[in-house]
This record gives C-alpha cells, structure tokens and sequence, in this order.
C-alpha cells in the first residue's frame, strides 16, 4: 500500500512539476518577430565597413567618420520604402536632408535585401544578420578574374 501511494505522490509531484514548467518553456510569439519588424523598427547608422577580395580576409575601411557622418542613418519603412538621412549634422549646409530614396524588398526567403534608389538598378545584399540592434548585409561583384566584397555593419 505504501508503496502505491509512493509511486502516485511521485507521479503526482512529477505532473504537477511538468504542468507547471512547460508553459513556461513556450517560446512566445512575441519573442519571434518578423524580419521585416527588425528592418523597420528604427534608424540604422553604419558602425562598421569591411572589404575583401576573393578568398582574402575582411579588412576594415571604417575609419574615423566626422562628426556630421556619424548621425547620418537608413529608415525603413513598413511601406517598402527607405530614406537616408544626413541626420542633425551636416557637413556642408546646403547638402540635401534625405541624401537618398528609394523602394526595399526582400529576396530569396528573406535572406537577400533589394535596395533600389529612385532612378536606378536595385542593390541585392546578403543578409548575414538581422536582429533588434543589428544588421549585417554582405555584396559582391567582380571585376575581370576577381570578386570584391563589400559587408556593412548597422546598429540602432
């Protein structure tokens, strides 16, 4: 008899543990967003510029930007539409506002971006990351026997 009762308090203790964990387990749907809520969720400022060539390691071509550079940021827009902005700062006073404009998509199960500025062919970048404060997009092109890269980092 005790030992029924063991065995029951045991599965008993067990069930209840299991009934009371797994929800909190779950992951929820709030925690998953969209790609596109991640693109749209803010401004992007560029905080890092690597190149490379072919098989070559990535180089860094940030350098120091001017202060009127650094609050320079891409919006885009649930409508799939982006705007570069020179930000507060200019670094000549009769620049333009918007430095450019134009329609976003993505590509490929949402692995590529499509950028395309008002009047010209659309710019397709890999996209190696998209998250809440990160977005690392990777283009290539080549140029007689070789293929360059470009990968730009942005943060919000």
């Amino acid at each position: 008899m005790i030992k029924i009762l063991t065995s029951r308090l045991v599965l008993f203790i067990f069930t209840t543990c299991l009934i009371v964990t797994l929800p909190a387990c779950k992951k929820s749907t709030d925690d998953v967003k969209s790609k596109t809520v991640y693109l749209t969720q803010g401004n992007w400022k560029q905080t890092k510029y690597e190149t490379k060539t072919n098989n070559g390691p990535w180089t860094d071509q940030t350098g120091t930007p001017l202060p009127c550079e650094i609050d320079n940021y891409i919006k885009f827009l649930t409508n799939g539409t982006y705007e570069a902005n020179e930000g507060a700062l200019k670094c000549n006073p009769g620049d333009p506002q918007i430095l450019d404009a134009g329609t976003w998509s993505f590509l490929t199960n949402e692995t590529q971006l499509s950028v395309t500025s008002t009047g010209s062919t659309p710019d397709i970048a890999d996209i190696n990351q998209l998250d809440n404060n990160t977005l690392i997009v990777t283009s290539s092109y080549v140029f007689g026997t070789s293929t360059y890269y470009d990968r730009q980092t942005f943060s919000h």
